[in-house]
């Protein structure tokens, strides 16, 4: 029997490591919403604040490369640019120093995605104009390793480097269409150069801190149950000089009318067996008819699937929901959270917690 006083992270946090949730810089600053997460997670992604938009920009702003030294940037050999962009780091340094006076472990979230990244970030002289055409593919390597190096490099020159436990290196690769990669490096189908450029600058940057083997470094996808022989694909691209990517983000955005609880472990296990750690990072289970008793349902069956397959050997290593409650969430409207505002728990949650227990 569960006792009321459980929470997500007294339960499940007995068998999954880190039981996350997603936050946005307003929330994370919010006294009352840390008391909140403090009870239930001890795991941290932002929502947006660590995507490219955020720390390149949505407009550029340049700076000669001359003067690189003054912040402390690394230029990649080779970068022959005369300018490169000013990173903003303004919001990551307070999110780090939150989660470090809270305890809180950090998953970073992204560097490499074909969504919120700008498109000046790919055009010659990092231009703003539509007309401006875009840079080779030699310039756009730079740029890659520009960018991953010395976001990794101030991440672990902070005296919170130490709460940082995961990676989303690529994003939702499988899903991209037209997007500014593409239009650089072409339609590089299940053998993709620049990921896995991305995750061999990762690997390095890691070992050059002494942090590779306590890091994941994480390929990240939604609908991963549709395409889990592409990322299998990708990976073992990525991976056939040396193992440079190890573990595989299923984001889990569901619904109570699918997936099946079957067809998510199964994947789930597929991963698995293949040889990567998994983590569940981004989870929410929509219900588009708002009835909580069927979300409840749905909810206990995935979490019981879950569980036995962590208890069958799945390697998974954290488990994050994408956002504190509905009240907040991006896909509020069809009540996808197991709260409906903090503290208020919802059937889910509390078949959530029955789970754990018929399956402990």
């Amino acid at each position: 029997m569960s006792n009321i006083d459980e929470t997500l992270l007294t339960t499940y946090g007995r068998y999954i490591g880190n039981i996350g949730t997603c936050l946005t810089a307003f929330q994370i600053e919010d006294a009352e919403m840390l008391r909140f997460v403090k009870k239930h997670f001890n795991s941290v992604t932002m929502e947006n604040e660590m995507k490219p938009d955020s720390v390149l920009g949505k407009k550029p702003a340049l700076v000669a490369v001359s003067d690189a030294e003054k912040y402390n940037y690394i230029i990649p050999y080779g970068y022959d640019e005369e300018y490169m962009p000013l990173l903003d780091f303004s919001v990551t340094d307070r999110v780090m120093k939150i989660c470090n006076e809270n305890k809180f472990r950090l998953r970073i979230h992204t560097l490499v995605w074909h969504s919120q990244t700008p498109d000046w970030f790919f055009k010659e002289k990092y231009s703003e104009s539509e007309d401006s055409p875009y840079v080779s593919a030699d310039v756009m390597d730079s740029r890659l390793e520009f960018y991953i190096r010395n976001f990794m490099a101030h991440i672990y020159s902070s005296p919170y480097s130490d709460i940082v436990t995961s990676w989303d290196v690529v994003n939702e690769y499988p899903h991209a269409e037209k997007s500014g990669w593409e239009s650089v490096y072409g339609n590089q189908g299940l053998e993709p150069a620049f990921v896995k450029r991305a995750y061999k600058i990762a690997d390095e940057t890691l070992k050059e801190y002494g942090v590779r083997e306590t890091t994941a470094l994480v390929f990240n996808d939604y609908n991963t149950y549709e395409v889990s022989g592409k990322i299998l694909s990708v990976l073992d691209y990525v991976n056939n000089e040396g193992r440079l990517c190890d573990t595989i983000g299923m984001q889990a955005h569901l619904d109570t009318e699918y997936p099946s609880s079957e067809l998510f472990a199964k994947t789930l296990c597929k991963f698995s067996e293949a040889g990567y750690r998994v983590q569940i990072t981004e989870l929410d289970a929509t219900c588009k008819d708002r009835d909580e008793e069927k979300q409840s349902g749905y909810y206990y069956n995935l979490f019981t699937a879950i569980l036995k397959a962590k208890k069958s050997g799945a390697d998974i290593e954290s488990l994050t929901f994408w956002g504190p409650s509905d009240k907040s969430s991006w896909r509020g409207k069809d009540i996808p959270l197991l709260f409906s505002s903090p503290d208020k728990p919802k059937a889910a949650y509390y078949s959530t917690i029955k789970a754990f227990y018929d399956n402990e």
